[in-house]
């Protein structure tokens, strides 16, 4: 009987058997497989670099807002009664190098006080017209325009008083609207409603 010798120093062990071909071609594929899987994966990459390198930079745009094209050139003394109404005179500029067309002026309620009658314009500080507002006023030309607010009951707040101006630009059809401030307080001026300020006034408004 044989017996195969295991012993150190015994001969060379059996070699492996041959590869098969299906084994070798197994190999191939998955050699060839991860080589295309490294160019695909190379090649997005560098898609996506080129791409974000090519990405506009983004840019921001300041908006200019269209600015009021009058502006208070002056405002005149101020009449009242020192208890029912107070009137304000004031001069409005076209700022602009077109004619502007003043639809309408219309005076906010504030600190107590309402507009009491319509806007008038026209005349002077002396002597104030009662012209109808609309009308254009030509590029650097001023207008003179009149409120008459309602005094309240209580003593009012001494905050600025403004108007609304809605007009309208050559060449625009949109009427638009915007604030002016006319009489930046009614500090100094008294009023009966407000005995611990003032107690005598000079004469009433005619």
């Amino acid at each position: 009987m044989q017996t195969l010798d295991l012993e150190p120093g015994s001969a060379d062990p059996p070699a492996d058997p041959p590869s098969t071909p299906l084994r070798l071609a197994l190999y191939v594929l998955g050699v060839v497989g991860v080589l295309l899987l490294g160019s695909v994966v190379v090649g997005r990459t560098e898609n996506g670099v080129r791409r974000l390198d090519s990405l506009p930079t983004p840019s921001f745009t300041r908006i200019q807002l269209d600015a009021l094209p009058v502006s208070l050139r002056e405002t005149c003394p101020v009449r009242t009664d020192h208890r029912n109404h107070l009137t304000v005179s004031f001069t409005l500029a076209n700022t602009t190098s077109s004619s502007v067309l003043v639809e309408d002026l219309d005076g906010l309620a504030r600190g107590g006080l309402r507009q009491e009658r319509r806007v008038s314009a026209g005349g002077s500080c002396e002597l104030p017209a009662h012209r109808p507002v609309k009308a254009a006023v030509a590029p650097k030309k001023t207008r003179l325009y009149t409120v008459r607010w309602k005094l309240p009951d209580t003593c009012p707040e001494r905050s600025p008083l403004r108007v609304e101006v809605s007009y309208r630009q050559a060449g625009d059809g949109q009427t638009r609207s915007g604030v002016v401030i006319v009489l930046d307080s009614l500090r100094g001026i008294g009023f009966v409603q407000c005995p611990h300020v003032v107690t005598e006034f000079p004469g009433v408004e005619g």
